[in-house]
């Protein structure tokens, strides 16, 4: 995850590994805000913007928006507290209901892998869509909209992480690593990350598809796929004890709601 270098290092007593784990994570940030303005200030300069086009004022607002809710979903990341041995005694899994409840059983380190590799795929898919001949005209405009796409799910996201601070399902589970029990990152399971930037990533594919492709037969199964694949990886972060079921809807939610809203935003009006 995203900051279990993070917190691994924090526990060092070397303090240039202190400073070093402030670093890397903050780079990560950067590149990826970066990208955001990058896409952003190109897509402006962009003269081919016949299917989604950058409206101004709107753009400003929801280019500010997406990079600002990213900052302030990671300084409430940061600033959720670590459970403590003591505070691992307190939860019982007897007090979830049935269906949460069985999550607290998994912790399947295969499941894991696949539930990223699953999630990269799903991010991968509108880039590759912008080299389909009719979107490829207004490519860099086009992944300018996913760019803030990603960055407000994964703001979004982080924000609802850090102040509902709710427990992983491994944390129930005395078979869970302890040092992973322990660790900030085990008060993050609302929503599930993964899941929300798969399903933004994905109905974002299929809305866009189908503007630039109206008349396509693939609709449907474009549509379809899209459905799916982002219910995968929730079902794989089930697997893996990282999410609840309830992590996975929100996340899916969340991520399905940018999907759509984004493309049809800056959709040209005709």
């Amino acid at each position: 995850m995203f900051f279990d270098f993070l917190i691994f290092t924090k526990r060092r007593k070397n303090p240039m590994n202190r400073i070093f784990c402030m670093i890397v994570p903050m780079k990560k940030i950067i590149v990826v805000i970066s990208f955001g303005v990058l896409f952003f200030l190109c897509a402006i300069m962009g003269k081919a913007q016949n299917v989604l086009k950058l409206k101004r004022p709107l753009v400003y607002y929801t280019a500010s928006g997406s990079i600002g809710l990213l900052a302030a979903g990671h300084w409430a990341t940061l600033n959720t507290k670590p459970y403590t041995i003591a505070d691992l005694a307190t939860f019982n899994r007897d007090n979830l209901n049935a269906i949460d409840r069985q999550a607290t059983f998994q912790y399947n380190t295969q499941a894991i892998f696949f539930s990223d590799a699953t999630a990269f795929t799903c991010a991968a898919v509108p880039a590759a869509m912008s080299l389909l001949p009719k979107i490829r005209k207004e490519f860099v405009t086009y992944n300018a909209v996913y760019a803030q796409c990603l960055l407000a799910t994964m703001g979004q996201s982080m924000i609802l992480k850090g102040f509902i601070n709710k427990a992983r399902p491994y944390v129930y589970n005395t078979n869970a690593p302890l040092d992973r029990r322990l660790s900030r990152d085990a008060g993050h399971s609302f929503p599930s990350m993964h899941t929300s930037v798969s399903a933004a990533a994905c109905f974002f594919a299929a809305t866009t598809y189908c503007l630039y492709y109206p008349e396509s037969k693939y609709k449907v199964p474009v549509w379809i796929g899209s459905v799916i694949l982002p219910a995968l990886t929730g079902y794989l972060r089930n697997q893996s004890g990282r999410h609840f079921y309830s992590d996975i809807a929100g996340g899916y939610a969340i991520g399905a709601a940018n999907g759509i809203l984004f493309p049809l935003l800056f959709k040209q009006r005709k």
